[in-house]
């Protein structure tokens, strides 16, 4: 007995002898059994990679330059503003979006004895027609309506030494479209708008032309505004 142990040691098997006598060979190099951890693909080569998180922007700051162009007077000249603003833009992963502008607006009639500064702040809520997408370069577009309030400042000149001015309030809506040339990181804007204004005459001097006809501002009125913009997003 001990020589067969013996020789099936030397023979690269070992032996386990149980109390009886007997002895049981025991194989040194036993077949490996991978175990399939919970919830693992069942297939044997198959590679499973993490899924990889899609990057969104969510907020864009950003200026503009803007021209405001009304049926209202300026003197005998048509009412044309210009100017620039800020603007702060919000958007989910999706379609949808908020925008929130200022405007600083300026302008008079050809021989300067009428001034207007504006100040137009404005609201919106934005659909766009593809989703917020961070992977490449592309052309969006989007509508948009909202409301807005408007200051206006404006000036008379009477002679060189004779001057007078009125602050007025004008309250607004507008529906508008608008494309987006996107890098990423970085927008180029265009867009157009429709907008209705609303004298307040519930302030002074507001009040003072209330059923007034041919007034600077009239109780109410209307313009197409346009915009060009430049935005960082985040």
């Amino acid at each position: 007995m001990k020589l067969l142990i013996w020789v099936m040691c030397l023979s690269g098997w070992n032996a386990v002898a149980f109390a009886d006598g007997e002895v049981a060979p025991v194989d040194p190099y036993p077949a490996y059994t991978p175990t399939v951890p919970l919830g693992a693909p069942l297939c044997g080569n198959c590679l499973v990679r993490p899924l990889k998180k899609e990057k969104v922007r969510r907020i864009s700051l950003g200026a503009h330059l803007e021209l405001l162009a009304l049926n209202q007077k300026l003197g005998s000249d048509t009412a044309i503003l210009g100017g620039g603003g800020v603007h702060l833009r919000l958007r989910n992963s999706g379609r949808f979006g908020f925008d929130f502008e200022q405007g600083f607006l300026y302008g008079e009639n050809h021989n300067q004895t009428y001034r207007r500064w504006s100040y137009p702040f404005q609201w919106s809520m934005m659909i766009w027609f593809l989703p917020n997408n961070d992977d490449r370069r592309h052309l969006n577009f989007y509508a948009l309506g909202g409301f807005g309030i408007m200051p206006d400042t404006l000036k008379v000149q009477f002679t060189s030494g004779d001057s007078r001015s009125q602050d007025l309030v004008e309250w607004m809506a507008h529906i508008g479209l608008g494309a987006e040339l996107r890098f990423k990181w970085f927008a180029i804007e265009a867009e157009a708008r429709f907008v209705g204004l609303f004298l307040d005459e519930v302030l002074t001097p507001g009040s003072y032309y209330s059923g007034v006809n041919y007034a600077a501002i009239p109780e109410a009125s209307y313009g197409f505004q346009g915009k060009l913009m430049a935005s960082f997003w985040f």
